[in-house]
């Protein structure tokens, strides 16, 4: 069974439920919920221990970039060091069997040091995907995201030089 919805943190949870057909469905749309109001939104890493299993992995743009919850942790604070006031807003979510497929924007200002670039004081808005796996019990183990790094780049004020052609 398919079960998409558009979703918002503002979304009353009574809504959400009429549409989800199991219970396992119920427990996985609680864990996304969590994941990006309190561990996006709220920048606190120790929900991680509750939605994720111990060999959570987190593979970006095709590149593995976190491999259990402490390296995600690590991970997460170089956004939230970069952009101290992100914010991840649920645009679609989709639940078939195990899998999540989520559509999300994220918005955010470069306040702080981004890999190891400083500051350019700019607002990012970015559109992605993540498709999210959970176990039996609804604890995220896979989360595949996609997003334009090159989009994202560009709006902190970045450009592309041609390559020398000789």
């Amino acid at each position: 069974m398919l079960v998409a919805m558009t979703l918002s943190c503002k979304d009353q949870p009574s809504r959400e439920m009429a549409l989800l057909g199991k219970p396992r469905d119920s427990v996985i749309l609680d864990n996304i919920h969590t994941y990006f109001d309190s561990l996006w939104n709220l920048k606190d890493t120790t929900y991680l221990r509750k939605i994720s299993g111990p060999g959570f992995v987190r593979i970006l743009n095709g590149i593995p970039v976190a491999e259990g919850r402490r390296e995600m942790q690590s991970h997460l604070h170089v956004f939230f060091s970069a952009f101290p006031d992100l914010k991840c807003t649920l645009d679609r979510v989709f639940i078939e069997d195990h899998t999540a497929f989520i559509l999300w924007t994220t918005e955010g200002t470069n306040t702080g040091v981004y890999g190891e670039v400083g500051a350019t004081g700019k607002k990012v808005k970015i559109n992605g995907m993540a498709q999210m796996n959970f176990d039996e019990e609804g604890k995220l183990f896979q989360e595949y995201v996609y997003y334009n790094d090159l989009e994202l780049l560009q709006q902190l004020g970045y450009t592309l030089v041609p390559p020398v052609l000789e």
